[in-house]
Parts: C-alpha cells; sequence; structure tokens
C-alpha cells in the first residue's frame, strides 16, 4: 500500500528529526526531573532509581535493569558463568551469540531472507546483499550469469 509506505517513511523521517536534529525535551523523569526525548527513554532512566531488574539472563540468572544491559551481557560480555553458545545440531560452541546466529544460517538452513530486485540473486546476509547492490548502483564490475559472481 502505497499511502502506508508513505506514514512509515514519514514516521522514520520525525524520529530521525527528534532524535538527530532536535534538542527538544518533551518527557521528564518523575523522580530527578532529567528530561528525554521520548517515553520510552524516560522509562528505562526511571529505572536506574529502582532496584527492578526485570531483564534476566536465561543462561547465568542475572538480572539487569534495562534490555540494552542484559543485551550487552548475553552477546558482548564473558562474564556469564556458563559464557558460550552452543549449536543445537553441531554442539559447536560460540562466545557471542551473534557468531551462533550466523553459524547456524550458514550451516543449517537454506534461508535466503535478502533478495535482490534487479536480478533476483538471493543472500543469507545483509553485508552480502548490500555489497551486491553496489555492483547495480556502481555500475562497474561484470556479472556472471552462471555462477552470479561478480568481477
Amino acid at each position: 500500500c502505497t499511502s502506508a509506505a508513505s506514514a512509515s517513511r514519514t514516521l522514520h523521517l520525525k524520529k530521525h528529526e527528534l532524535f538527530v536534529h532536535s534538542t527538544e525535551t518533551k518527557e521528564k523523569c518523575k523522580i530527578c526531573g532529567k528530561r528525554f526525548k521520548d517515553s520510552t527513554a524516560v522509562r528505562a532512566h526511571e529505572r536506574t532509581h529502582s532496584d527492578l531488574r526485570p531483564y534476566v539472563c536465561l543462561r547465568c540468572n542475572k538480572a539487569f535493569k534495562t534490555s540494552e544491559c542484559l543485551w550487552h551481557h548475553e552477546n558482548r560480555s564473558k562474564a556469564c558463568d556458563s559464557n558460550t553458545f552452543k549449536c543445537s545440531d553441531c554442539e559447536l560452541q560460540f562466545e557471542q551469540k551473534f557468531h551462533l546466529r550466523r553459524h547456524y544460517l550458514y550451516k543449517h538452513t537454506n534461508q535466503y531472507p535478502f533478495a535482490c530486485q534487479s536480478c533476483d540473486r538471493q543472500f543469507k546476509d545483509i553485508l552480502s546483499f548490500e555489497s551486491h547492490k553496489l555492483f547495480h548502483t556502481s555500475g562497474s564490475g561484470y556479472l556472471c550469469k552462471t555462477c552470479g559472481n561478480i568481477f
């Protein structure tokens, strides 16, 4: 739907303008008065004033005040007692969840979620897809019609 796509782009533009270009702060912390650009940010900040830790690591049961802290713990930190992510199909272990997801996508699935609209070639990850799209926009390189490689 064209109007839905237009509305989505308008929303993204408004968020971009608010967070990147505006100094306007509409929301205020009820406890310390610090001001924020949106209600999500002020709610996350208000949790820093309490002992509430609703985000729990499923591997070590450590609790965090924000989803960002939990994400960092699960994906980047080696602080977790069980600091490896094990592949359920082949038992390989990874220190970061991202590496496990990438391994699983490439080794254990036939999913190609990124499709080029120009040539119908499909890709398993966004980086390969974005790199491929440069071929169409830059005009440089030659595409092998047999294997799809760009030279």
